[in-house]
């Protein structure tokens, strides 16, 4: 029978007599004419559902038949039972009612509905008048299932103490009372003798049920009345079973009763303590290592309670275990591991703080702070750091924890890193260099770091690569051009001879091609012209005007006036220019465009010479600049000219703009009378 059954809830339907015409047959005593309703069997049972006790005494008398049942199958005897009018079901009895007759609709029995409705007395009756008090309705019910789920004690306890009931009925219900905590029932089957340590019964122990379903006071009451703390029920001890559901009180109480600790249970080969960790019941774990539970007992694929708990994440639990010297399975290096895999920053502060060595080398995983920066765990990085992790650690590879952090673009470890004294051109075993690997994929925030850390830029790998020749292959312009500002080579080439501008060639990187051409021009590689230049039309003329500009530039830098100077510079500078060799060097270019600019431009830069020089002459002659230049301020000599050599005067206006000149010898011109006032 499934269990719970489902209960049946006895309905009483008013019978279709009218009360009222019963009352009235009743008060004019016209019981010869009782036929008048449908029946006799009806007006009893509408009798018996109104409680009218003279007038189912009077249909009695008159004949009426007890057991008869109404047009719906009821008898009177039910009807009576379900409204608990016991006179009214005495007399029935007395007469020859049938106590067992069933309802054919459900199954129930008159006991069966007195026991949902909690007529104890009518219970009574029926049973001492030979109610079974087995039969079940259609459901399976039994009439003390019935009043075990509407919680009528009374009727419960006259069950328990009837010799009659199912043992089966009995035991099923005190098995529930356990799991559901019903803790008065439990006390009456406990009255009344019930077994509280049954032995092989597949149902298990009571105390099972109710450690499971965490009814703490029904746990005490039946540990004070003898239940046994260490059974094995479902291949758990109790205290595992209390452990993993997570009722400390209990868990308490089965301690306290000398339940065993460290007992395994016998399916997943676990201790309590294990099952508590993996839950993270902190509360439980701190009585369990109180009361002796051993922290370092595996199951058996050797997991310990610290392995479990730190996996589950629950770390109040780690840091007890931490605190009580617990190991995982080799040790607590191991842990400090997992944790800098993971991204658990709360377990590696734990760990450290339990004084756990950050430095040590694990031959898969290298360092933790090698795993850490692979993972991109910043915040586990700086805490390493700051606890001594050794920046430059190798693994068995070669790679140190910056390798590691330039893979995987974790941007911000690099910095972290390279701040904190990691060597930036530490090669691994192949050569291979950061700024090597950080070219090969394409990370250019990583190479700008990098190359402003310190990293050199044209060291090669075993192969002669540089970073300059991955960049190329990538075709990444801001990767490329970042090198040549600072200083790559372009001109270095692999074992197999091949340079950054053939690889870049071989991609179809144009804009590289160009930037490369360029940077061998700056670098003065290039004497002669490529022959894939020359084969390239576009290519060849980029490159022969980047060869002219980058000579120029080369020759004037070499000079001491510049192209900018002998244009725009004023005339006594153009003279001393005129003069110089480095004049002659221009002009003596093979550059034609350059060199028609350049003459183009002496011309104008004579003509200007000459244009100046009549201006000054003139001003020099002019009596009226003379007094009005080179007076002295003094008052005592104010009307006496001072003739200065000419030589000093025409540096003096030598020095002048062209329009101060000009605006000079405009003032001059006009009559100079005034200068005597």
């Amino acid at each position: 029978m499934p269990w719970p059954p489902k209960l049946s809830n006895p309905v009483l339907e008013p019978d279709t007599v009218p009360l009222e015409l019963l009352e009235l047959l009743r008060r004019t005593n016209l019981n010869h004419n009782v036929n008048l309703v449908s029946n006799d069997e009806e007006a009893l049972y509408a009798a018996c559902y109104d409680g009218d006790v003279n007038n189912v005494k009077q249909l009695i008398k008159n004949g009426a038949n007890v057991n008869l049942v109404n047009h719906n199958g009821k008898t009177p005897l039910y009807a009576a039972c379900c409204k608990g009018h016991t006179e009214i079901v005495k007399k029935l009895i007395h007469h020859g009612a049938n106590v067992n007759l069933v309802y054919p609709h459900n199954g129930e029995t008159p006991l069966y509905a007195a026991c949902c409705k909690g007529h104890t007395e009518i219970v009574k009756l029926l049973i001492v008048n030979g109610a079974d008090i087995n039969l079940t309705d259609q459901n399976g019910a039994t009439p003390l299932d019935c009043a075990y789920f509407k919680d009528h004690n009374e009727i419960i306890e006259l069950f328990i103490k009837n010799e009659t009931t199912s043992s089966k009925s009995k035991e099923r219900l005190f098995y529930t009372s356990c799991l559901t905590g019903k803790t008065e029932i439990v006390k009456l089957f406990i009255t009344h003798g019930v077994n509280l340590n049954p032995e092989n019964n597949i149902l298990g122990t009571p105390l099972t049920w109710a450690c499971s379903a965490g009814h703490t006071e029904t746990v005490k009451l039946l540990l004070e009345n003898g239940a046994i703390v260490d059974v094995v029920d479902y291949k758990e001890t109790l205290l595992y079973a209390a452990c993993s559901k997570g009722h400390t009180e209990i868990v308490k109480l089965l301690i306290e009763n000398g339940a065993i600790v460290n007992l395994l249970s016998s399916n997943e080969k676990t201790t309590p303590l294990y099952q508590a960790s993996k839950k993270g019941y902190t509360e439980i774990v701190k009585l369990l290592i109180a009361n002796g539970a051993d922290i370092n007992l595996a199951d058996q694929p050797d997991r310990t309670p610290l392995y479990c708990a730190y996996f589950k994440g629950h770390n109040e639990i780690v840091e007890l275990f931490l605190e009580n010297k617990a190991t995982t399975r080799e040790s607590k290096e191991n842990l400090l591991f997992f944790s800098c895999s993971k991204g658990n920053y709360e377990v590696v502060k734990l760990l450290i703080k339990h004084r756990v060595e950050v430095n040590l080398d694990n031959e898969s995983d290298g360092t933790p702070l090698g795993l850490a920066c692979s993972e991109g765990h910043t915040e586990i990085v700086k805490l390493l750091i700051e606890n001594g992790a050794n920046v430059n650690a190798i693994n068995n590879y070669g790679a140190t924890p910056l390798y590691w952090a330039c893979l995987e673009s974790h941007t911000e470890i690099v910095r972290l890193l390279a701040d904190a004294g990691a060597n930036v051109n530490l090669p691994d075993s192949r050569g291979v260099t950061f700024l090597y690997s950080a070219c090969s994929n394409d990370q250019t925030e990583v190479v700008n770091l990098l190359t402003n850390k310190g990293a050199k830029v044209n060291l090669a790998s075993d192969s002669g690569r540089t970073p300059l020749y991955h960049a190329s292959k990538k075709g990444n312009p801001k990767i490329v051009k970042h090198l040549l500002n600072k200083g790559a080579n372009v001109g270095a080439a692999s074992n197999s001879g091949r340079t950054a501008l053939c690889r870049a060639r071989l991609e179809g990187h144009r804009e590289i091609v160009e930037l490369l051409i360029y940077s061998a021009m700056l670098q003065n590689i290039a004497e002669e012209t490529p022959r894939f230049i020359q084969q390239d039309e576009k290519l060849s003329t980029v490159w022969h005007k980047l060869r002219e500009i980058e000579a120029i530039k080369k020759i004037k830098s070499e000079l001491e006036f510049s192209f900018y100077d002998l244009t725009k510079k004023d005339a006594a500078i153009l003279a001393r220019s005129i003069k110089s060799r480095d004049l002659e060097l221009l002009r003596k270019q093979l550059f034609p465009d350059y060199t028609d600019k350049l003459k183009k431009n002496l011309e104008e830069i004579y003509l200007h010479k000459k244009e100046r020089n009549e201006t000054i002459d003139s001003l020099l002659s002019n009596s009226c600049l003379k007094y009005n230049m080179f007076s002295s301020a003094s008052k005592q000599n104010r009307n006496q000219t001072v003739q200065l050599n000419e030589i000093v005067a025409r540096e003096i206006l030598e020095h002048l703009e062209t329009k101060e000149l000009g605006v000079l010898n405009q003032a001059v011109s006009v009559p100079c009378s005034f200068n005597n006032s």
